[in-house]
Parts: C-alpha cells; structure tokens; sequence
C-alpha cells in the first residue's frame, strides 16, 4: 500500500508551501529525509523535469511513479505547481481523497478483522478448552471406573 506515503509527502508539502517556499524547493526538502522507492523515484522526476526533460517521459521510465493512479494525479498537480499555476486548492482536495480512500481501506480491513481472529480462536483455544474438559473424563474411561 503505497498510499501512507504519498499522503505523508502531500501533507508535508502542504505544510511547506504554506510556510511560503517553492514547490521544487519544498519537494527536495521532504525528499531529502525520506528513502522509500517511491520518494527516490520523485527525487529523480524532480531532478530531470528541472533539467527540461518531458514528464511522461521521464515517468515512462521510472516504473514506481506509474503504479497507480492517485500517483500519476499527484505528479500532473505537482508538474503544474512547478510551472506556476497554483495548487494549493488543488491538493487539498486531493489529500482528501487519499484520506477518504485511507478510511475506506481500514473499514474493510476492520469488518473482516473479527473473523480472522476467530480462526486462532477456533484452531488452538477451543481444543486446548476442550482437552481441560474431556480430559478428566477420558482419564477415567482408560482405568474403567465408568
């Protein structure tokens, strides 16, 4: 799930464009702490989009920024940024989104949660129950006293 990432690197540049900084030079200050495929791919974007090069080239041969599609929306809004236009609606609104699909990824993950707990449950709490319970009776079936 790559989504905590690039909503942990859209907050962060959100924080840093209010702050009052370029969005190159903000994206190169959350880069530069982070190690993460994705953000060394978006390090390299930056790099060579600053350079001149055309963005669906580059992101053609940087597979990590392509693999969804809330990437390639994060990209086009941070090429536009970087061209001047302003963003900052933009991705606030985006960030909902994520934040939105965030929701719904752990919604899902939490309405199936009760039944796979209950397959440790099942496979070694219930027997061991079982065997404190029956074993004294099966104790007493082996000597013949009933």
């Amino acid at each position: 799930m790559t989504t905590p990432v690039l909503l942990s690197i859209l907050f962060d540049l959100r924080v840093q464009l209010k702050l009052g900084r370029s969005v190159p030079h903000s994206l190169e200050e959350i880069l530069k702490h982070r190690s993460d495929a994705f953000s060394k791919s978006l390090k390299m974007w930056l790099m060579k989009l600053q350079a001149g090069s055309n963005s669906n080239q580059i992101i053609e041969l940087l597979p990590e920024l392509k693999k969804t599609h809330a990437r390639k929306a994060f990209l086009s809004i941070l090429e536009r940024g970087i061209r001047g236009s302003p963003m900052d609606s933009v991705l606030e609104s985006f960030e909902e989104e994520l934040f939105m699909k965030m929701e719904n990824i752990f919604e899902t993950r939490i309405q199936v949660l009760p039944l796979k707990l209950l397959v440790p449950l099942m496979l070694l709490v219930l027997p061991g129950v079982m065997g404190i319970l029956l074993g004294p009776l099966l104790a007493l079936f082996s000597r013949g006293n009933l």
